[in-house]
Formats: structure tokens, C-alpha cells, sequence
């Protein structure tokens, strides 16, 4: 696990360049501490910041160069990422060159690999990745994704007809092409998503890699198209014993495979039944559990996560956090940001990271199951919005809103009249749309309020869902035969999973030196998954149906029973109290005009309805204090000078 930069300068353009990549790379220092590594052989600049997990000695160090006879650069490797099958790879490498030793490093099969497959290399991958290749007899470089979305990776085209990327946007901002420009349509789906959907990153002139693709390069120009084909639908298994039985013997394979490292591993374990299920495959591998219980009972899933450690007799540490633990550490995790996200559970991921990487620097986790599955309660809310959208607008909007209104305010974790206010703000969608605005923060049609009136007139409903919208036509077009909440579990794979919970967990993780890594996104589990009957996942509002009947057993009744929960923090209380005067402070009516995104009336509307208890704006609310803080910070548009 890694970071990997570089820059493709054919008409050297850049001023010491390699001044400029060595400022690229070490902005990446958090995710790769242990070592470094550079090449510099125009027009390729490369750089590596390596967090050693496999192959831990100096053989290790990327990027993997190989150079002819006479000593020319023919092929220059890097990535971040684990390669689960570079054992496999690296049979097929020895049966054409048997001479060959490699480093023991996974990622040091990529040079070989890119000489048998060239641009087909990442089809042959199993694994999370973001990687590079540049074949400088060709000058072709290739940039890939893995298909889970797991690891990420920027670019930007630069003058002259070249290229710069990263794994991380700020590390992109010190190379001197890149500009500061925000994109109004990326401005708009963060409001409405809570985080970058899609493509586009919060800046014009930078794009993000998608799930599964590849980007060629060379003095051509640049084609960026998707590898990996949507996971096909196989033959339906027959029986729920079946298909619980083939849905564990897939993830125990992919749990298996992922305790690759020769560094110390563990697992974070929560109460739910996704890192349950991977626990019970780890009870006797001697990894520690890792887990965080809250002093808010409502939001504490500490108490059933030691219950389900003690069940498995895993040794396990609970961090008691603090309300006051959370809030220091909102001013550590603001400082980071080079895109506004707003997905509070990064706060406690971060900590958790961050006391867990004092003890191993790898964890598995559960991330993936509820896609896969249909874990979430939108899933089979999508039931009755179909019935409730037959309905005449007046009155789902009026009746069924003023009923919704009437209904008191709960600060607890997911109250009645938050689900209900957002089920009918949902309402006000087509199918598609209404997950998005389901799952994220300020509702589509008052982004005309919320906005400033230059930015509310750059970028219109079809922009703001036309990412949303294209998948959806691609997912029916490659899985016509599916059922409809099937076909929209995969577009949150692409969406909610990829750009939004992956990307807490990289960016939460890789800011302390951490890895964690997802057996439900193996290859295998997808496969099987593809196989299971809808009525195995979902039966009336009972999600998981397959992995509850496949843990019975393995599991305490109670575990099985628990009802999802996500990893909350207490945000409408503590905006009401101890985060009020920082809440004043970053949407101040002066700095809000200043910064010239939102209109500063409606941004007081949303404080003073949420102080006085009248309504609870928490996810307005902290979308709108994260846009402020990014804008003000060391990665917004007025730090670029």
C-alpha cells in the first residue's frame, strides 16, 4: 500500500521537473512512510512513497525499472495496492523467461506482466490497485484502477500535450499545469451526494479514474475506457443452503488470500454482520480485533462488537472514544482535505485508524457486503416509494410533508422523522436520482437557494445526475435480465461504495499509515453474489437474508438479529452544543459571502431552524461547514495564489 505520482512533460515544459516530482511525492508521505523512490529519465517523471507490507526489505522499492542491454529505460512499473495473485503471475512469467528472479514484492511482477499483456495488463490482476506502466520504446503510458474502486487515482492533461497523476488530488496541486478553477457541476453533486460523484474531482482541470478503468496515454493524446466487464449474472442457485454455502466458500477464499503481508494483521470488527462474517474466517489465525465504542448509547456498536470477539475468542481491543476525543479531531481531518467530503464517519474511522495502526499495519474489513447483499434499508424502502410515487404530487409533497413536519425532531441515530422527511424527499425523483438524494445531503431542488445565484446558474439537474444517469443505462444494457433492486445495488457499487465509503476508508487509513483491505470485493464473492436469487438477499425488509442463514452457528442469535447500523457520530446534538461556536465561526455570514459558493441566508436559515430544535439539519448542515473549511484550507482555490 502506497502513493504513486508522475508526470508525462513531452515538450518540457515544466521548470526542474524534478523539483516538482519530489514535491508531488512527498505530499503523499502519510501514505507510504516506510520508503521512497523516484525515476527521472524525460519525458518520465515517476515517483513512489511506499509503505512496505510485502517484501519489506530494500528489493521492495518502487517504482520497478528494467532497462535493455546498453542501459536505455525500456519499462518503468509503480502502484498502490496489493496484488493477491502475483504468485499465479509469476509462474506464467517464469514459464517464458525461467532465467528471471524477481523481487518478492507483488507488484514487482508488473514490468513482465505489461511485456506478455501490454495494455490488457489489469484484466489479470485479482487485487485493489492503482497502478502505472510506461514503455518508453513506445512512450505509451497505462494507467489502471482496480474494478471495486478500491485505491484511487487523479490526472489532469498539462500543456503541451502532457500528463500529470497521483493518488491523491493534493499531490497533483504542486505540479505547476494543474489550476484552481472549481467545476459547478462537481460543486453541485457534492452538495447533493456528500461527496464527488462520478469523473469529475472538485477542480476543471482534474479527473478521477473510475472503477475498472484504464487510461492509455501517448503522443497521441489520452483514450480512458472501462476493462471490466459489469459482473455477469451466472446460473441462479437453487436453494438458500446453496447459496449460503457458496457465498462462504468464496469469502473464506478471498479472506485467505488477503492475509498476504509479512507485517502483522488484523481485522476491524463493528457489530454488524459484514466484518462478523470475516472475523469468523480469522478466529484461528491469531489476528487481533480492533474495534470503537462511543459514550452516546445510541451510536455504540462497542458493546456488541466485544460480545461478538468474545464468542469467537479473538483477542480484542475496544477504544473508548469521547465525545471531546471526536471533536479535537475535527481540525486534524478539516486540514487534510484537497476535496470537500462530508461523510461524518470519517471522524471515527480516522481514530480507529489511528490507534490501530500502533499495533499492525494491515485490517480487513467488511466494506462491499451491503452492496452485494442489499444491506441497506433504501433498498427495500425502494418498494413502497413505488407505490408512494403513484400517488398525486399534492399529496406526497403537501399532506404526507405537513404530517412529516408535525413529527418531533430526535437527535438519535437515524430518527423517525429523518427517515420519513428524506423517503418523501426522495419522492420528488425518478427511480435512479432518488438513491442519490436518499444517501446524500442538500436535497436537488433548492440548490437554487442554497447556491450563490453565479453558481446556481452553471449547472443544471441533467448535469448534476447525468453520471447517475449513464451508468444506469449501462448497468441495464449489461444486466437486462436482472431485477430491478439488483441493478440499482450495482450502481451503488459505483457510486455510494466507490466514491464514497472506499473513499473514507483510503483517505482515513492511508493518513496514518494503514491498509485495509475488503474480502467482500474479491472477484470470487462478486461472481457468487451474482448468483444468489434476490429472495436469498431480500425478503420484505429482512436485508442479507443469505449471510444471516450462512452465519447461523458461527454467530450468537442476537448478532444475527441486530438491525443495520452505519458508523454514526451524534452530529445534530453536538452542533447544537459543543460544536455550535465552531459552527458559528466557519459559516459566519462574512466568511460565507466572502467565499462566494452559498447564499449566506439560506446557510443562517439552516443554523437557526437547527439550533432552536425546530428541525434537524445535521447532513445540510455538515456538508456545508466541510465546503468551507476545504475552501479556507491549504487545498482550496485561494491557496493556489
Amino acid at each position: 500500500m502506497c502513493g504513486i505520482v508522475g508526470f508525462v512533460d513531452p515538450e518540457a515544459r515544466v521548470q526542474d521537473p524534478v523539483a516538482v516530482l519530489e514535491r508531488m511525492r512527498e505530499a503523499l508521505t502519510h501514505r507510504g512512510p516506510d520508503d521512497a523512490g523516484s525515476v527521472h529519465d524525460a519525458p518520465l517523471f515517476a515517483g513512489h512513497r511506499r509503505l512496505s507490507i510485502v517484501d519489506t526489505s530494500p528489493d521492495g522499492r518502487q517504482p520497478f525499472v528494467e532497462r535493455d542491454s546498453n542501459g536505455e529505460l525500456e519499462i518503468v512499473a509503480w502502484a498502490n495496492g496489493e496484488l493477491y495473485n502475483h504468485g499465479d503471475i509469476r509462474e506464467r512469467i517464469r514459464g517464458v523467461w525461467p532465467e528471471l528472479s524477481l523481487p518478492a514484492s507483488d507488484c514487482a511482477v508488473l514490468p513482465r506482466l505489461w511485456r506478455l499483456e501490454r495494455r490488457g495488463l489489469p484484466d489479470a490482476l485479482e487485487g485493489m490497485f492503482a497502478l502505472a506502466v510506461w514503455d518508453a520504446r513506445s512512450e505509451e503510458l497505462l494507467l489502471a484502477r482496480d474494478p471495486g474502486g478500491q485505491k484511487p487515482l487523479y490526472y489532469a492533461e498539462t500543456s503541451g500535450g502532457g500528463i500529470a497523476f497521483a493518488s491523491e488530488l493534493k499531490a497533483l496541486l504542486f505540479h505547476p499545469g494543474v489550476e484552481r478553477r472549481i467545476d459547478p457541476v462537481a460543486l453541485r453533486r457534492y452538495l447533493a451526494f456528500e461527496t464527488l460523484s462520478g469523473p469529475s474531482s472538485i477542480y476543471q482541470s482534474v479527473r478521477r479514474l473510475g472503477p475498472g478503468e484504464r487510461l492509455v496515454w501517448n503522443r497521441s493524446g489520452l483514450h480512458v475506457e472501462r476493462y471490466a466487464p459489469m459482473t455477469p449474472v451466472g446460473a441462479p442457485f437453487r436453494s438458500l443452503d446453496e447459496s449460503a454455502s457458496a457465498l462462504m466458500e468464496a469469502l473464506e477464499a478471498a479472506t485467505r488470500s488477503r492475509l498476504m503481508a509479512d507485517v502483522p494483521v488484523g481485522v476491524w470488527l463493528s457489530g454488524g454482520l459484514d466484518s462478523a462474517a470475516i472475523a469468523t474466517l480469522l478466529k484461528d489465525e491469531g489476528v487481533r480485533a480492533f474495534s470503537m465504542g462511543f459514550t452516546d448509547p445510541s451510536f455504540d456498536e462497542g458493546p456488541a462488537a466485544a460480545a461478538i470477539a468474545r464468542h469467537l475468542a479473538l483477542s480484542s481491543q475496544v477504544f473508548e472514544v469521547r465525545e471531546t476525543d471526536l471533536l479535537d479531531h475535527v481540525d486534524t481531518i478539516v486540514a487534510r482535505m484537497d476535496e470537500p467530503f462530508s461523510d461524518p464517519s470519517i471522524l471515527p474511522t480516522s481514530l480507529l485508524a489511528r490507534e490501530t495502526a500502533q499495533s499492525v499495519k494491515v485490517v480487513l474489513g467488511g466494506d462491499g457486503g451491503d452492496e452485494l447483499l442489499l444491506g441497506y434499508p433504501t433498498f427495500y424502502a425502494e418498494r413502497w416509494a413505488r407505490l408512494a410515487a403513484r400517488l398525486p404530487r399534492v399529496i406526497r409533497r403537501d399532506l404526507f410533508g405537513a404530517a412529516a413536519r408535525k413529527l418531533p425532531v430526535s437527535d438519535g441515530y437515524m430518527g423517525l422523522d429523518f427517515k420519513v422527511k428524506r423517503f418523501l424527499m426522495g419522492l420528488e425523483h425518478e427511480p435512479t436520482r432518488r438513491h442519490g438524494v436518499w444517501v446524500g445531503a442538500v436535497d436537488p431542488t433548492i440548490h437554487g437557494d442554497a447556491l450563490a445565484p453565479h453558481w446556481s446558474a452553471q449547472a443544471q439537474d441533467d448535469a448534476l445526475f447525468e453520471h447517475l444517469d449513464g451508468l444506469a443505462r449501462r448497468v441495464r444494457d449489461a444486466r437486462p435480465d436482472a431485477p430491478w433492486i439488483e441493478r440499482l445495488a450495482t450502481i451503488y457499487m459505483e457510486t455510494y461504495l466507490a466514491d464514497g465509503v472506499l473513499a473514507k476508508v483510503d483517505r482515513a487509513s492511508m493518513a496514518h499509515g494503514l491498509e485495509v483491505r475488503a474480502p467482500f470485493l474479491d472477484r470470487r464473492v462478486r461472481e457468487v453474489c451474482a448468483r444468489i436469487p434476490l429472495a436469498h438477499k431480500l425478503k420484505g425488509s429482512r436485508t442479507k437474508r443469505v449471510l444471516r442463514h450462512a452465519l447461523v452457528g458461527r454467530l450468537p442469535k442476537d448478532a444475527l438479529e441486530r438491525p443495520k447500523r452505519g458508523f454514526g457520530v451524534p452530529l445534530a446534538s453536538w452542533l447544537r452544543g459543543p460544536l455550535a461556536g465552531w459552527m458559528d465561526e466557519v459559516l459566519s455570514e462574512e466568511r460565507i459571502e466572502a467565499q462566494g459558493l452559498l447564499n449566506p441566508r439560506w446557510v443562517r436559515g439552516l443554523v437557526e431552524e437547527h439550533r432552536r430544535g425546530s428541525d434537524n439539519h445535521r447532513k445540510e448542515l455538515w456538508s456545508v461547514l466541510m465546503l468551507s473549511c476545504w475552501y479556507s484550507g491549504p487545498y482550496g482555490p485561494d491557496a493556489g495564489g
